[in-house]
């Protein structure tokens, strides 16, 4: 798209299959102008073929778009796997190139890429009350968000792999981030319910920032919105 751009209440549960291109996407690939994207969910299967070599986002991937592109996202999910072994950065929400909002959104699709992230790899961009659950792999990794962000309030639940390089949370050398959580798996009920009211209370705008709740039947037990 190119140009301001509403995208809501969107789903993809179908296979992708591409080839030759080089940005995949669940619902949006290369993008300008201001982008809304807002209670989205992506569950596709993504797949190239002829060994291609994509940048690849569970919701959207447009990162050649570099400052041209404004990208706001909000309560979406990616639920699937993105596992490319040639994919040159690979990203649960978004694969942009820099200006960034994210909120209340969360990946629990295992993450593999050469540079790969479970909420977003990208130049620059905020990250507010967000989680991911899935592994993520690749030469350089980070459970929340791979190059230059500001995060706060979210939890890393996945696995992180580097053959280089992995930050549960983000680069501490290029990123800040404060009230957010490496959590194991192994947490009891108990701390699941401080990390859950922790994150209640430091969420900067309750307006606009989700509540967290538990519910013992999803997401074993961890915070969710």
């Amino acid at each position: 798209v190119n140009g301001k751009t509403e995208i809501l209440g969107c789903y993809n549960t179908r296979e992708t299959i591409l080839q030759g291109e080089e940005e995949i996407a669940g619902i949006l690939g290369p993008s300008y102008g201001e982008v809304n994207i807002k209670n989205c969910y992506n569950a596709a299967s993504f797949e190239t073929i002829e060994g291609g070599a994509p940048d690849v986002g569970g919701i959207i991937s447009s990162e050649d778009s570099g400052s041209r592109l404004e990208l706001y996202v909000d309560k979406s999910i990616n639920y699937s796997d993105i596992l490319f072994e040639k994919s040159t950065d690979a990203s649960g929400i978004a694969n942009v190139g820099n200006a960034i909002l994210i909120t209340n959104s969360a990946n629990y699709g295992d993450i593999k890429g050469r540079e790969s992230a479970g909420i977003t790899y990208s130049g620059g961009g905020n990250i507010y009350n967000c989680y991911n659950i899935g592994d993520v792999s690749g030469d350089y990794t980070a459970g929340i968000a791979y190059g230059e962000a500001t995060i706060n309030n979210c939890y890393n639940l996945g696995q992180i792999n580097a053959k280089y390089k992995g930050c549960a949370i983000a680069d501490s050398q290029v990123s800040t981030y404060t009230n957010c959580y490496e959590l194991t798996g192994n947490e009891t009920t108990t701390e699941k319910e401080t990390v859950k009211n922790t994150l209640n209370a430091n969420r900067i705008d309750a307006n606009t920032w989700s509540e967290w709740k538990i519910v013992e039947s999803a997401n074993n037990g961890y915070p969710i919105f």
